[in-house]
Protein backbone atom coordinates (compact mmCIF):
# COMPACT_ATOMS: atom_id res chain seq x y z
CA UNK A 1 0.00 0.00 0.00
CA UNK A 2 1.23 3.50 -0.82
CA UNK A 3 2.26 5.34 2.31
CA UNK A 4 -0.23 7.97 3.40
CA UNK A 5 0.75 11.65 3.49
CA UNK A 6 1.70 12.95 6.95
CA UNK A 7 -1.54 14.90 7.37
CA UNK A 8 -3.65 11.73 7.22
CA UNK A 9 -3.33 9.96 10.59
CA UNK A 10 -2.77 6.23 10.85
CA UNK A 11 -6.19 5.77 12.45
CA UNK A 12 -7.90 7.05 9.31
CA UNK A 13 -5.71 5.73 6.51
CA UNK A 14 -7.66 4.00 3.76
CA UNK A 15 -7.05 0.28 3.81
CA UNK A 16 -7.99 -2.25 1.17
CA UNK A 17 -7.59 -5.06 3.67
CA UNK A 18 -11.15 -4.96 5.01
CA UNK A 19 -11.70 -8.69 5.33
CA UNK A 20 -11.61 -8.28 9.09
CA UNK A 21 -14.51 -5.82 8.86
CA UNK A 22 -16.45 -7.41 5.98
CA UNK A 23 -19.61 -7.73 8.06
CA UNK A 24 -19.69 -4.07 9.11
CA UNK A 25 -18.83 -3.01 5.55
CA UNK A 26 -21.61 -5.08 3.99
CA UNK A 27 -24.30 -4.20 6.53
CA UNK A 28 -23.62 -0.45 6.64
CA UNK A 29 -23.52 -0.25 2.83
CA UNK A 30 -26.86 -2.03 2.50
CA UNK A 31 -28.41 0.07 5.27
CA UNK A 32 -27.33 3.27 3.52
CA UNK A 33 -28.66 1.96 0.20
CA UNK A 34 -32.10 1.21 1.59
CA UNK A 35 -32.37 4.16 3.98
CA UNK A 36 -31.24 6.99 1.70
CA UNK A 37 -32.79 5.35 -1.37
CA UNK A 38 -36.22 4.96 0.25
CA UNK A 39 -36.38 7.92 2.63
CA UNK A 40 -34.74 10.55 0.40
CA UNK A 41 -34.31 9.70 -3.29
CA UNK A 42 -37.77 8.15 -3.68
CA UNK A 43 -39.51 11.39 -2.65
CA UNK A 44 -39.55 12.67 -6.25
CA UNK A 45 -41.55 9.62 -7.39
CA UNK A 46 -43.80 9.87 -4.35
CA UNK A 47 -44.55 13.51 -5.13
CA UNK A 48 -45.30 12.71 -8.80
CA UNK A 49 -47.61 9.85 -7.80
CA UNK A 50 -49.47 12.02 -5.27
CA UNK A 51 -50.04 14.74 -7.89
CA UNK A 52 -51.38 12.27 -10.46
CA UNK A 53 -53.80 10.61 -8.04
CA UNK A 54 -55.10 13.79 -6.38
CA UNK A 55 -56.18 17.35 -7.15
CA UNK A 56 -53.05 18.89 -5.60
CA UNK A 57 -50.75 20.92 -7.84
CA UNK A 58 -46.97 20.78 -8.16
CA UNK A 59 -46.53 24.03 -6.26
CA UNK A 60 -48.69 22.75 -3.39
CA UNK A 61 -46.97 19.38 -2.99
CA UNK A 62 -43.46 20.45 -4.06
CA UNK A 63 -42.73 21.96 -0.66
CA UNK A 64 -43.07 18.52 0.93
CA UNK A 65 -39.68 17.50 -0.50
CA UNK A 66 -38.16 20.62 1.05
CA UNK A 67 -39.86 19.72 4.33
CA UNK A 68 -38.25 16.27 4.15
CA UNK A 69 -34.80 17.81 3.68
CA UNK A 70 -35.43 20.32 6.47
CA UNK A 71 -36.43 17.48 8.80
CA UNK A 72 -33.15 15.70 8.07
CA UNK A 73 -30.99 18.68 9.05
CA UNK A 74 -33.02 19.81 12.06
CA UNK A 75 -33.29 16.28 13.44
CA UNK A 76 -29.53 15.64 13.18
CA UNK A 77 -28.56 17.15 16.58
CA UNK A 78 -31.30 15.14 18.27
CA UNK A 79 -30.04 11.99 16.55
CA UNK A 80 -26.55 12.65 17.89
CA UNK A 81 -27.92 13.15 21.40
CA UNK A 82 -30.01 9.98 21.16
CA UNK A 83 -26.97 7.96 20.05
CA UNK A 84 -25.19 9.03 23.23
CA UNK A 85 -28.12 7.76 25.30
CA UNK A 86 -29.17 4.48 23.67
CA UNK A 87 -26.38 3.68 21.20
CA UNK A 88 -26.05 3.95 17.41
CA UNK A 89 -27.42 0.48 16.65
CA UNK A 90 -30.73 1.10 18.40
CA UNK A 91 -31.03 4.49 16.68
CA UNK A 92 -30.63 2.75 13.29
CA UNK A 93 -33.35 0.25 14.20
CA UNK A 94 -35.62 3.12 15.25
CA UNK A 95 -34.83 5.00 12.05
CA UNK A 96 -35.91 2.05 9.91
CA UNK A 97 -39.19 1.79 11.81
CA UNK A 98 -39.87 5.52 11.37
CA UNK A 99 -39.19 5.29 7.62
CA UNK A 100 -41.58 2.31 7.29
CA UNK A 101 -44.37 3.98 9.29
CA UNK A 102 -43.94 7.23 7.36
CA UNK A 103 -44.19 5.42 4.02
CA UNK A 104 -47.41 3.73 5.15
CA UNK A 105 -48.76 7.05 6.39
CA UNK A 106 -47.98 8.75 3.06
CA UNK A 107 -49.73 5.94 1.18
CA UNK A 108 -52.97 6.78 3.05
CA UNK A 109 -52.55 10.56 3.23
CA UNK A 110 -55.47 12.47 1.74
CA UNK A 111 -54.92 16.04 2.91
CA UNK A 112 -52.04 18.41 2.21
CA UNK A 113 -51.15 18.59 5.90
CA UNK A 114 -50.96 14.80 6.18
CA UNK A 115 -48.74 14.60 3.08
CA UNK A 116 -46.31 17.13 4.57
CA UNK A 117 -46.36 15.30 7.91
CA UNK A 118 -45.51 12.03 6.17
CA UNK A 119 -42.58 13.59 4.32
CA UNK A 120 -41.30 15.11 7.56
CA UNK A 121 -41.42 11.62 9.03
CA UNK A 122 -39.34 10.34 6.10
CA UNK A 123 -36.77 13.05 6.83
CA UNK A 124 -36.58 12.14 10.51
CA UNK A 125 -36.22 8.47 9.58
CA UNK A 126 -33.44 9.31 7.11
CA UNK A 127 -31.60 11.27 9.81
CA UNK A 128 -31.86 8.43 12.34
CA UNK A 129 -31.16 5.56 9.94
CA UNK A 130 -28.59 7.25 7.71
CA UNK A 131 -25.16 8.83 7.73
CA UNK A 132 -24.68 9.83 11.37
CA UNK A 133 -25.33 6.52 13.14
CA UNK A 134 -23.67 4.51 10.35
CA UNK A 135 -20.49 6.61 10.39
CA UNK A 136 -20.36 6.55 14.20
CA UNK A 137 -20.34 2.74 14.15
CA UNK A 138 -17.72 2.62 11.38
CA UNK A 139 -15.35 5.05 13.10
CA UNK A 140 -15.78 3.30 16.47
CA UNK A 141 -15.05 -0.23 15.25
CA UNK A 142 -12.94 -0.32 12.09
CA UNK A 143 -9.69 1.41 13.09
CA UNK A 144 -7.35 2.23 10.22
CA UNK A 145 -9.89 1.01 7.66
CA UNK A 146 -12.56 3.54 8.73
CA UNK A 147 -11.96 6.01 5.90
CA UNK A 148 -12.21 3.37 3.21
CA UNK A 149 -15.31 1.76 4.74
CA UNK A 150 -17.03 5.15 5.07
CA UNK A 151 -16.44 5.60 1.35
CA UNK A 152 -17.95 2.20 0.57
CA UNK A 153 -21.01 2.89 2.75
CA UNK A 154 -21.51 6.30 1.14
CA UNK A 155 -21.33 4.59 -2.25
CA UNK A 156 -24.24 2.45 -1.12
CA UNK A 157 -26.28 5.62 -0.52
CA UNK A 158 -25.54 6.84 -4.05
CA UNK A 159 -26.47 3.47 -5.55
CA UNK A 160 -29.72 3.71 -3.60
CA UNK A 161 -30.34 6.98 -5.41
CA UNK A 162 -29.75 5.33 -8.78
CA UNK A 163 -32.11 2.39 -8.21
CA UNK A 164 -34.81 3.85 -5.94
CA UNK A 165 -36.67 6.07 -8.41
CA UNK A 166 -37.03 3.60 -11.33
CA UNK A 167 -37.80 0.71 -8.96
CA UNK A 168 -40.57 2.57 -7.14
CA UNK A 169 -41.95 3.96 -10.40
CA UNK A 170 -42.19 0.45 -11.89
CA UNK A 171 -43.73 -0.92 -8.70
CA UNK A 172 -46.43 1.77 -8.67
CA UNK A 173 -47.25 1.06 -12.31
CA UNK A 174 -47.37 -2.71 -11.77
CA UNK A 175 -48.98 -3.09 -8.33
CA UNK A 176 -50.69 0.22 -7.61
CA UNK A 177 -49.72 3.12 -5.41
CA UNK A 178 -50.70 1.80 -1.98
CA UNK A 179 -49.45 -1.75 -2.60
CA UNK A 180 -46.10 -0.44 -3.88
CA UNK A 181 -45.66 1.74 -0.79
CA UNK A 182 -46.63 -1.16 1.50
CA UNK A 183 -43.88 -3.19 -0.12
CA UNK A 184 -41.47 -0.29 0.31
CA UNK A 185 -42.31 -0.17 4.04
CA UNK A 186 -41.48 -3.87 4.37
CA UNK A 187 -38.18 -3.30 2.56
CA UNK A 188 -37.39 -0.44 4.98
CA UNK A 189 -37.89 -2.71 7.99
CA UNK A 190 -35.85 -5.56 6.53
CA UNK A 191 -33.20 -3.38 4.87
CA UNK A 192 -32.58 -0.97 7.76
CA UNK A 193 -33.88 -2.19 11.13
CA UNK A 194 -33.27 -5.92 10.63
CA UNK A 195 -29.79 -5.42 9.19
CA UNK A 196 -28.88 -3.01 12.00
CA UNK A 197 -29.36 -5.81 14.54
CA UNK A 198 -26.26 -7.47 13.12
CA UNK A 199 -24.04 -4.45 13.73
CA UNK A 200 -21.84 -4.18 16.85
CA UNK A 201 -23.01 -1.76 19.54
CA UNK A 202 -21.25 1.51 20.27
CA UNK A 203 -20.70 2.17 23.95
CA UNK A 204 -23.18 4.73 25.23
CA UNK A 205 -21.79 8.00 26.49
CA UNK A 206 -23.73 7.76 29.75
CA UNK A 207 -22.57 9.67 32.78
CA UNK A 208 -18.97 10.90 32.29
CA UNK A 209 -16.86 8.89 34.70
CA UNK A 210 -13.27 7.66 34.59
CA UNK A 211 -11.94 7.52 31.03
CA UNK A 212 -15.17 9.04 29.67
CA UNK A 213 -14.58 12.22 31.68
CA UNK A 214 -12.23 13.65 29.05
CA UNK A 215 -14.93 13.05 26.45
CA UNK A 216 -17.27 15.49 28.16
CA UNK A 217 -14.61 18.19 28.40
CA UNK A 218 -13.47 17.59 24.84
CA UNK A 219 -17.03 18.02 23.56
CA UNK A 220 -17.30 21.41 25.22
CA UNK A 221 -13.96 22.62 23.87
CA UNK A 222 -14.74 21.60 20.29
CA UNK A 223 -18.21 23.11 20.13
CA UNK A 224 -16.83 26.39 21.44
CA UNK A 225 -13.87 26.29 19.02
CA UNK A 226 -14.20 28.76 16.14
CA UNK A 227 -12.18 26.45 13.94
CA UNK A 228 -14.83 23.76 14.10
CA UNK A 229 -17.59 26.18 13.11
CA UNK A 230 -15.41 27.41 10.27
CA UNK A 231 -15.15 23.80 9.09
CA UNK A 232 -18.93 23.35 9.46
CA UNK A 233 -19.57 26.50 7.41
CA UNK A 234 -17.23 25.36 4.66
CA UNK A 235 -18.90 21.95 4.58
CA UNK A 236 -22.38 23.46 4.60
CA UNK A 237 -21.62 25.67 1.61
CA UNK A 238 -19.94 22.84 -0.30
CA UNK A 239 -22.91 20.52 0.34
CA UNK A 240 -25.47 23.23 -0.35
CA UNK A 241 -24.10 24.55 -3.64
CA UNK A 242 -23.17 21.21 -5.21
CA UNK A 243 -26.33 19.47 -4.01
CA UNK A 244 -28.71 22.16 -5.24
CA UNK A 245 -27.01 22.44 -8.63
CA UNK A 246 -27.15 18.64 -9.06
CA UNK A 247 -30.86 18.44 -8.19
CA UNK A 248 -31.63 21.22 -10.69
CA UNK A 249 -29.70 19.73 -13.62
CA UNK A 250 -32.86 18.53 -15.35
CA UNK A 251 -34.71 21.83 -15.00
CA UNK A 252 -31.66 23.92 -15.92
CA UNK A 253 -31.00 21.94 -19.12
CA UNK A 254 -34.64 22.27 -20.12
CA UNK A 255 -34.73 26.01 -19.49
CA UNK A 256 -31.49 26.62 -21.40
CA UNK A 257 -32.61 24.31 -24.26
CA UNK A 258 -29.28 22.50 -24.32
CA UNK A 259 -30.25 18.82 -24.33
CA UNK A 260 -31.55 16.04 -22.14
CA UNK A 261 -31.44 17.01 -18.50
CA UNK A 262 -32.14 13.40 -17.51
CA UNK A 263 -28.95 12.32 -19.30
CA UNK A 264 -26.98 15.01 -17.49
CA UNK A 265 -28.43 14.03 -14.10
CA UNK A 266 -27.67 10.36 -14.76
CA UNK A 267 -24.08 11.30 -15.62
CA UNK A 268 -23.77 13.28 -12.39
CA UNK A 269 -25.13 10.47 -10.19
CA UNK A 270 -22.97 7.85 -11.95
CA UNK A 271 -19.82 9.91 -11.34
CA UNK A 272 -20.92 10.46 -7.74
CA UNK A 273 -21.12 6.69 -7.18
CA UNK A 274 -17.59 6.14 -8.47
CA UNK A 275 -16.07 9.11 -6.63
CA UNK A 276 -17.51 8.10 -3.24
CA UNK A 277 -15.65 4.81 -3.55
CA UNK A 278 -12.38 6.34 -4.77
CA UNK A 279 -12.13 9.38 -2.47
CA UNK A 280 -10.61 7.52 0.54
CA UNK A 281 -8.05 5.93 -1.77
CA UNK A 282 -6.88 9.32 -3.05
CA UNK A 283 -5.94 10.25 0.52
CA UNK A 284 -3.17 7.64 0.28
CA UNK A 285 -1.66 9.69 -2.54
CA UNK A 286 -2.47 13.37 -1.87
CA UNK A 287 -3.00 15.33 1.37
CA UNK A 288 -6.57 16.06 2.36
CA UNK A 289 -6.07 19.78 1.78
CA UNK A 290 -4.98 19.13 -1.81
CA UNK A 291 -7.98 16.88 -2.51
CA UNK A 292 -10.33 19.49 -1.06
CA UNK A 293 -8.76 22.31 -3.09
CA UNK A 294 -9.13 20.24 -6.26
CA UNK A 295 -12.77 19.54 -5.45
CA UNK A 296 -13.62 23.21 -4.94
CA UNK A 297 -11.78 24.07 -8.17
CA UNK A 298 -13.88 21.48 -10.00
CA UNK A 299 -16.99 23.09 -8.52
CA UNK A 300 -16.03 26.50 -9.92
CA UNK A 301 -15.43 24.98 -13.35
CA UNK A 302 -18.70 23.05 -13.24
CA UNK A 303 -20.69 26.21 -12.42
CA UNK A 304 -19.24 27.86 -15.53
CA UNK A 305 -20.03 24.87 -17.75
CA UNK A 306 -23.57 24.42 -16.41
CA UNK A 307 -24.77 28.02 -16.29
CA UNK A 308 -22.59 29.87 -18.82
CA UNK A 309 -21.38 27.63 -21.64
CA UNK A 310 -23.86 27.38 -24.58
CA UNK A 311 -22.79 23.88 -25.66
CA UNK A 312 -24.46 20.63 -24.65
CA UNK A 313 -21.18 18.73 -24.38
CA UNK A 314 -19.84 21.38 -22.00
CA UNK A 315 -23.03 21.13 -19.94
CA UNK A 316 -22.62 17.34 -19.75
CA UNK A 317 -19.03 17.70 -18.52
CA UNK A 318 -20.20 20.26 -15.96
CA UNK A 319 -22.85 17.81 -14.73
CA UNK A 320 -20.19 15.10 -14.31
CA UNK A 321 -17.98 17.51 -12.36
CA UNK A 322 -20.80 18.56 -10.03
CA UNK A 323 -21.45 14.85 -9.41
CA UNK A 324 -17.78 14.56 -8.49
CA UNK A 325 -18.19 17.36 -5.95
CA UNK A 326 -21.35 15.86 -4.43
CA UNK A 327 -19.87 12.37 -4.12
CA UNK A 328 -16.45 13.49 -2.93
CA UNK A 329 -17.72 15.93 -0.31
CA UNK A 330 -20.05 13.35 1.24
CA UNK A 331 -17.03 11.16 2.01
CA UNK A 332 -14.20 13.67 2.44
CA UNK A 333 -15.98 15.91 4.97
CA UNK A 334 -16.49 13.17 7.65
CA UNK A 335 -12.92 11.90 7.12
CA UNK A 336 -11.44 15.39 7.58
CA UNK A 337 -13.74 16.00 10.56
CA UNK A 338 -12.30 12.99 12.39
CA UNK A 339 -8.79 13.86 11.16
CA UNK A 340 -8.77 17.45 12.40
CA UNK A 341 -10.84 17.20 15.58
CA UNK A 342 -10.25 13.61 16.67
CA UNK A 343 -12.61 10.66 17.02
CA UNK A 344 -13.92 11.07 20.57
CA UNK A 345 -16.48 13.73 19.69
CA UNK A 346 -17.10 12.53 16.13
CA UNK A 347 -20.79 11.85 16.86
CA UNK A 348 -21.51 15.30 18.25
CA UNK A 349 -19.53 17.20 15.64
CA UNK A 350 -20.92 15.23 12.69
CA UNK A 351 -24.48 15.88 13.90
CA UNK A 352 -23.83 19.61 14.23
CA UNK A 353 -22.12 19.70 10.83
CA UNK A 354 -25.14 18.13 9.12
CA UNK A 355 -27.34 20.65 10.91
CA UNK A 356 -25.33 23.59 9.55
CA UNK A 357 -25.15 21.99 6.09
CA UNK A 358 -28.90 21.57 6.02
CA UNK A 359 -29.55 25.20 6.90
CA UNK A 360 -27.18 26.40 4.17
CA UNK A 361 -28.68 23.98 1.64
CA UNK A 362 -32.15 25.37 2.37
CA UNK A 363 -30.87 28.93 2.02
CA UNK A 364 -29.02 28.45 -1.30
CA UNK A 365 -31.96 27.58 -3.60
CA UNK A 366 -34.14 30.31 -2.11
CA UNK A 367 -31.67 33.09 -2.90
CA UNK A 368 -30.74 31.50 -6.22
CA UNK A 369 -34.41 31.47 -7.28
CA UNK A 370 -34.90 35.09 -6.24
CA UNK A 371 -31.87 36.22 -8.25
CA UNK A 372 -32.99 34.21 -11.28
CA UNK A 373 -36.48 35.71 -11.15
CA UNK A 374 -35.02 39.18 -10.77
CA UNK A 375 -32.67 39.00 -13.78
CA UNK A 376 -34.42 36.41 -15.95
CA UNK A 377 -31.21 34.42 -16.41
CA UNK A 378 -28.43 32.76 -14.40
CA UNK A 379 -25.82 35.53 -14.65
CA UNK A 380 -26.13 37.04 -11.17
CA UNK A 381 -27.01 33.76 -9.46
CA UNK A 382 -23.89 32.14 -10.99
CA UNK A 383 -21.69 34.92 -9.62
CA UNK A 384 -23.32 34.42 -6.25
CA UNK A 385 -22.54 30.69 -6.39
CA UNK A 386 -18.92 31.56 -7.29
CA UNK A 387 -18.69 33.77 -4.20
CA UNK A 388 -20.16 31.08 -1.96
CA UNK A 389 -17.66 28.52 -3.26
CA UNK A 390 -14.77 30.90 -2.55
CA UNK A 391 -16.19 31.53 0.93
CA UNK A 392 -16.27 27.76 1.47
CA UNK A 393 -12.60 27.58 0.48
CA UNK A 394 -11.70 30.41 2.89
CA UNK A 395 -13.60 28.69 5.72
CA UNK A 396 -11.76 25.42 5.12
CA UNK A 397 -8.38 27.19 4.99
CA UNK A 398 -9.15 28.79 8.35
CA UNK A 399 -10.08 25.40 9.82
CA UNK A 400 -6.94 23.71 8.45
CA UNK A 401 -4.30 26.40 8.76
CA UNK A 402 -0.80 25.37 7.74
CA UNK A 403 1.08 25.67 10.98
CA UNK A 404 0.57 22.84 13.44
CA UNK A 405 -1.99 23.58 16.06
CA UNK A 406 -3.19 21.12 18.67
CA UNK A 407 -6.91 21.41 19.24
CA UNK A 408 -7.48 18.91 22.02
CA UNK A 409 -5.58 17.51 24.95
CA UNK A 410 -6.56 13.97 23.95
CA UNK A 411 -3.27 12.00 23.57
CA UNK A 412 -4.78 10.02 20.69
CA UNK A 413 -6.10 13.07 18.87
CA UNK A 414 -4.75 14.48 15.65
CA UNK A 415 -2.41 17.42 15.24
CA UNK A 416 -3.63 19.61 12.41
CA UNK A 417 -1.09 19.76 9.62
CA UNK A 418 -3.43 20.06 6.65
Amino acid sequence: MIESPPDIPVSLRSSLNIRKYWKITLLTTLIMLFCIGIAYYSTAILMDSIIHRSTFTVSEVGGAVGACFAAVCFASPSVGWLISKVGARLVLILGGAIVALSVLYVSRASSLASIYLGFVGLGIGAAAGGYIAVFVIIVAHTGESSAFIMGVAATGAAIGGVVAAPTLSSAVASFGYQNALAGMAIVAILGISALAIGLPPVKNAGRPTGENLSNAYEGKSHLSNWRYWSFALGTGILFGVSGVVELQLVATASERNLGSGVTAFTAAVSVSVLVRFLTPLTLNIWPGRTVLLGMLTMQLISLTLIFVTPWWFGYLIGAALIGLCVGGSNVLAPILLADIFGKRQFRTLLSATFFVAGIVALFVPTVMGMLHNLTGDYSISTIWLYMLTLLSLAAYVAAMRTRQSKITDDPGAVTVTA
